[in-house]
C-alpha cells in the first residue's frame, strides 16, 4: 500500500485538462482512469467524445485511437445532437413535436420551433391565455345571480395545485394548464368560480359545482391522471 493510499476507498477517476477538437469537427476530452483497462469512447449528452483511458496512456495516443475512429464517432455525435434537437411536449392534451431552432416561435403540422425554453414558455403563456379567456366567457354567466365580487383571473407558475381563488375575487389558474385538454381546463375554471360563493370544500360547495358541471368528477378525474 502507499504511503497516500486508504484501504475500502474507492479512487476517483483523474480527468485530464487536455482537450481538442478533430478536422471533421468532433470536439473531445481525454480521462484516465486507475481502474480501466482499455481505452473506450463514450458520446455524452452534450456532444463531446470522451477518450477514456487507462492511467500511462497519453493524451497523443488516445487521440490517435479516436482519430481511427473518427467516422464513427462523427456519426453518434451527429445522432445525439439531433436527438437532442427533438422533444415532444403536450400541448392542450395533444403530443407535439419540439425542435430547437434559431428564429422566432413558429407552429406547423403539430410541430413547435423555438430557439429556447424562454421563448418557449412566453408561447405556451399566450396560448393559454386566450384559450382561457375565450372558456371564461363561457363559464362566467354561471356566477350571474351570486351575490359575489366581480372576478378577475391571471396566470402564475404553480406545481401544487390547478388554481386559486382569493375572497376579494382574484382567481389565478397555473401555467401547467396548457397540457391539458379544454375539458379540463373548464372543471378548472367552474372548481374555482364556484369559490366566489363558497371559499371552502363544504358539501354546499360541491353541490354547487355539481349545479354548474354536472359530469364534474369525470373531467377532475382525468386531470389528476395526466
Amino acid at each position: 500500500m502507499g504511503f497516500f493510499d486508504f484501504p475500502n476507498r474507492r479512487k476517483a477517476a483523474v480527468v485530464s485538462a487536455d482537450r481538442g477538437c478533430l478536422d471533421n469537427g468532433v470536439v473531445w476530452q481525454h480521462k484516465t482512469h486507475p481502474r480501466r483497462q482499455r481505452l473506450a469512447l463514450v458520446v455524452t449528452a452534450s456532444g463531446t467524445v470522451e477518450i477514456r483511458t487507462p492511467v500511462g496512456v497519453t493524451t497523443r495516443q488516445a487521440v490517435t485511437f479516436l482519430e481511427a475512429h473518427a467516422n464513427w464517432a462523427k456519426q453518434k455525435c451527429s445522432e445525439r445532437c439531433q436527438a437532442a434537437s427533438h422533444d415532444t411536449i403536450r400541448l392542450f392534451a395533444e403530443d407535439v413535436e419540439l425542435k430547437r431552432v434559431e428564429g422566432p416561435v413558429t407552429v406547423s403540422a403539430g410541430t413547435i420551433s423555438a430557439p429556447s425554453d424562454a421563448d418557449l414558455e412566453r408561447f405556451l403563456r399566450g396560448q393559454l391565455e386566450q384559450v382561457i379567456a375565450e372558456r371564461w366567457q363561457v363559464w362566467l354567466p354561471i356566477i350571474a345571480d351570486w351575490d359575489v365580487p366581480q372576478p378577475t383571473w391571471s396566470l402564475r407558475k404553480m406545481s401544487s395545485r390547478w388554481g386559486s381563488c382569493s375572497a376579494d375575487g382574484r382567481i389565478r389558474f397555473s401555467t401547467l394548464l396548457v397540457h391539458h385538454a379544454i375539458e379540463q381546463i373548464d372543471y378548472v375554471i367552474v372548481h374555482e368560480l364556484c369559490h366566489l360563493k363558497e371559499m371552502n370544500h363544504s358539501l354546499a360547495y360541491w353541490q354547487l359545482v355539481e349545479r354548474s358541471m354536472p359530469d364534474w368528477r369525470q373531467r377532475r378525474a382525468r386531470l389528476a391522471n395526466r
